[in-house]
């Protein structure tokens, strides 16, 4: 067994690692496996030059198991808008099964086989999320090095079939700013849909990032917003964006 990415405290990690007869999401067939349709992976993407080894790392991830990736940028001459970016890949995809993931996320490849094989709603293909130290994209797998790891995050990737996406507004394009999307399409999802989790990790490389969680960030009040429709199906139908 390989072993796993090693905390920054120093505590060993463990990473499962899947048999080499798991099925792809290409059209090839393994043994014991049907065969089944490329699924698309929609990444928002502007390009940088500090991001591209985590992105050219986490797309080689995709692409050597069958998966198709798809990038899109809000807009060329704007800030980049997260959530414009991600509806627009998805618009893009032509699989009924979608995965809306980050360009520096490693999906756990046991957890994301079983979403896309059963996407009911909204799913979540991982309950720990691991924060990686910038070093560790040029680094092999055993060797990454965890900065810090958040326990039922609503970041990193969804799957859902593409009406399901689209049935919960999409993504918020109002966040302009950094932030907040995720928790929004969170809830959602919990309220006009389902939501569900697959035990597993992903690990996202580390990068430097205008983290802006103050009360000027206007996108903290419009998802306090979205707290309060949560549960509430009629306001929240008022409240997403409608398509």
């Amino acid at each position: 067994m390989a072993s796993g990415p090693r905390m920054r405290s120093g505590i060993s990690c463990w990473l499962r690692v899947t048999s080499s007869g798991s099925c792809p999401a290409s059209k090839s067939t393994t043994k014991g496996c049907a065969q089944v349709m490329a699924i698309d992976v929609c990444i928002p993407w502007r390009s940088q030059p500090e991001r591209l080894p985590a992105f050219k790392r986490v797309k080689a991830w995709y692409e050597a198991r069958g998966y198709n990736v798809i990038t899109a940028d809000s807009r060329k001459h704007e800030t980049f808008n997260v959530a414009a970016s991600r509806n627009l890949a998805v618009s893009k995809a032509t699989s009924d099964v979608v995965i809306v993931a980050d360009a520096d996320t490693i999906p756990d490849e046991t957890a994301l086989s079983l979403a896309v094989r059963n996407p009911v709603g909204v799913v979540y293909p991982f309950d720990r999320y691991r924060y990686l130290t910038t070093e560790s994209v040029g680094l092999p797998e055993s060797e990454w090095v965890v900065e810090r790891e958040y326990r039922q995050s609503v970041g990193g990737m969804v799957v859902a079939t593409r009406s399901t996406y689209w049935s919960l507004g999409g993504q918020d394009e109002r966040f302009a700013r950094w932030g907040y999307e995720d928790n929004a399409f969170h809830l959602a999802a919990s309220t006009l849909s389902t939501v569900s989790r697959i035990p597993g990790v992903v690990h996202a490389f580390g990068h430097e990032a205008d983290r802006d969680l103050s009360p000027e960030n206007p996108g903290r009040s419009r998802c306090q917003l979205y707290r309060f429709a949560e549960g509430k199906p009629d306001v929240m139908r008022e409240l997403i964006p409608q398509r």
